[in-house]
């Protein structure tokens, strides 16, 4: 394709904002969840901060091959769209719905052995207890968490983002109260720190869940894609569903896999390199956002456009969300490099629980923003592609090359654990990982394999 094809066509950008805008906001639902986890937490003690972030990864990864498998109920809506096959989106979905419910009931099992996990861990005490309570609270609630990413490809798939940014704002209004409320004991809640935090993070997927389903089962939508009377379970189309969904399900596990042990080994050198890294992924998760936004538009896009069979139009609209992410990638890692303290200041306190006082996260923090900076650009670059990839079915193959780019990072982040290498040297493995990843993605998209894949059926 040429570069005015690939990169320069005016209709593209506009279609792909017009889609973004709402979904960077109900891409922040999650997102600003956590955020606000964090601020209000570190305002409560640097422990209750550091134990969140340990155990907040923990939860990712007990959930994200749950989480990447229903959620592929999007990517499999808009190709259903591209393809004219309205009446078959209802059943899809509803395919995910009951495997999101299954899935709960096993993750709320799990919660029980959290106790038990930590003690293995070899953390401080204090920490301990707090790591075991914010998880267990947040896999008890994993079926709503799981029911709403699944429902929510309904909307996302057909480009339905308005609902979707209501509903998400709306939870996200409502962690924020509860969090306030629950973490620090206000308006007649019992102050919970930790387990506050959870619970707020839990309650508030009621809200936008039970908004979604009003939406999913109105009548227009009954009419049109079978919402109200395709409810039963199908296996031929479950069986499509976790055909593409658990590879890219098996790729998010991994991802947190990684990033879990990251922070496990981190928790090992002290709560201060624990409480800094914990505050600079909050921080990396709050810039991605737009990131998330386009990239869910780009899987949109790409996807009803393969589903037409359409491959320069799937092609186009992965060059022209890349050139969106690049944009306000590039301006956010300057201000990173420029103003990490600042940044860093949003979650001072005053505190010294559990024998931190918060300058000396400061002072680490201002280190890791840099390296920060440097790869954020390059996982812009990954997180863009990578949905492309998944839009199109190509899911098998990010999850083999994820595999052994994953199984080299955590043979590298074991080296620095024996050899007590250090907080700075297990940053640079990490940063060496994203940074080596966007040639990959480009030789496949070259290649042009996945234009033989068909996701509908």
């Amino acid at each position: 394709m040429r570069f005015k094809e690939l990169f320069g066509q005016r209709a593209k950008y506009g279609r792909l904002l017009k889609l973004s805008a709402p979904l960077v906001m109900s891409s922040s639902g999650y997102v600003l969840m956590q955020f606000t986890d964090a601020m209000f937490l570190s305002w409560y003690s640097p422990v209750a901060i550091a134990a969140s972030g340990t155990a907040g990864m923990l939860s990712w990864l007990t959930t994200s091959l749950i989480i990447g498998t229903v959620s592929y109920t999007g990517t499999i809506t808009a190709n259903q769209v591209g393809a004219g096959q309205d009446d078959k989106i209802g059943s899809v979905n509803w395919q995910g719905l009951y495997l999101a419910l299954f899935c709960g009931v096993i993750t709320a099992f799990l919660g029980l052995g959290t106790d038990w996990f930590f003690k293995i861990v070899g953390h401080a005490e204090e920490l301990r207890i707090l790591e075991a309570e914010y998880l267990k609270i947040l896999l008890f609630g994993g079926a709503l968490s799981f029911m709403q990413c699944s429902l929510s490809g309904f909307f996302s798939g057909r480009a339905d983002n308005t609902r979707l940014m209501i509903a998400q704002l709306t939870g996200q209004i409502a962690n924020v109260i509860m969090d306030y409320a629950m973490i620090f004991g206000k308006w007649g809640c019992p102050e919970m720190g930790v387990g506050g935090a959870a619970w707020a993070t839990v309650l508030s997927n009621l809200f936008p869940l039970v908004m979604m389903f009003w939406w999913f089962f109105g009548r227009q939508n009954a009419e049109r894609y079978k919402s109200r009377s395709d409810w039963r379970f199908r296996w031929s189309v479950a069986k499509q569903l976790l055909r593409f969904g658990l590879p890219s399900g098996f790729q998010m596990c991994m991802d947190a896999f990684l990033w879990t042990l990251f922070l496990l080994v981190i928790g090992r050198m002290g709560t201060v390199e624990l409480a800094a890294t914990t505050i600079a992924f909050r921080l990396n998760q709050l810039a991605f956002v737009p990131i998330f936004g386009v990239a869910r538009s780009i899987s949109t896009l790409a996807g009803q456009s393969h589903g037409e069979r359409n491959h320069k139009d799937t092609l186009a609209y992965m060059g022209h969300g890349l050139v969106l992410c690049q944009i306000w990638m590039t301006f956010i890692a300057f201000t990173f490099a420029v103003f990490s303290r600042q940044y860093f200041m949003l979650f001072q306190s005053d505190s010294d629980l559990g024998g931190v006082h918060y300058s000396e996260v400061l002072a680490v923090g201002s280190k890791l923003m840099k390296l920060m900076a440097t790869y954020t650009i390059a996982d812009s670059i990954n997180i863009a592609l990578m949905s492309g990839l998944s839009a199109v079915g190509d899911t098998k193959w990010v999850f083999k090359v994820m595999s052994i780019a994953t199984g080299l990072t955590v043979i590298a982040i074991i080296l620095v654990d024996v050899f007590h290498w250090g907080l700075m040297t297990i940053w640079t493995f990490a940063t060496i990982f994203i940074v080596s990843l966007p040639p990959l993605w480009y030789h496949r998209l070259r290649g042009g394999q996945w234009k033989k894949i068909r996701v509908t059926a």
